[in-house]
């Protein structure tokens, strides 16, 4: 399983690739520290990815755009937003994300939730929404 991740503070990434490499075996995470880097990695790789985590709130691309700007390629790769942000920031972006995955909330990567279930194989429609843990 392919992960691209897009944080740009070091301590918060750091945390969250320990916390998925001790969650889930066989997994690999390409780990970019802002939006405009991690939209090339992905345009550059899209066929490599199974699951994009971003955070909102990143200096020259945000977490938001990165994800419309992936889904205008058409694409259907899972993407959670990993933020600490509130979700009336969220605004029209809402809409690009899997699901919402707030950032002192690391049992939303465990079993049972939509992340957890996307690492599985496994469908998991939103219904046009989209959880906050």
């Amino acid at each position: 399983m392919e992960i691209l991740l897009a944080e740009d503070t070091e301590s918060i990434g750091e945390l969250l690739v320990d916390v998925l490499y001790s969650l889930y075996k066989d997994i690999h995470i390409t780990w970019k520290m802002d939006g405009v880097s991690a939209l090339d990695e992905y345009i550059h790789n899209q066929d490599k990815y199974d699951i994009i985590i971003t955070d909102f709130n990143m200096p020259s691309l945000d977490g938001g755009k990165l994800a419309e700007s992936i889904k205008k390629h058409g694409d259907s790769v899972p993407i959670f937003l990993w933020s600490s942000s509130s979700p009336d920031d969220y605004g029209d972006y809402v809409g690009y994300f899997t699901d919402v995955i707030q950032k002192d909330d690391f049992d939303s990567f465990k079993d049972g939730s939509a992340f957890h279930m996307c690492m599985n194989g496994e469908d998991w429609d939103t219904g046009g929404g989209f959880r906050l843990y």
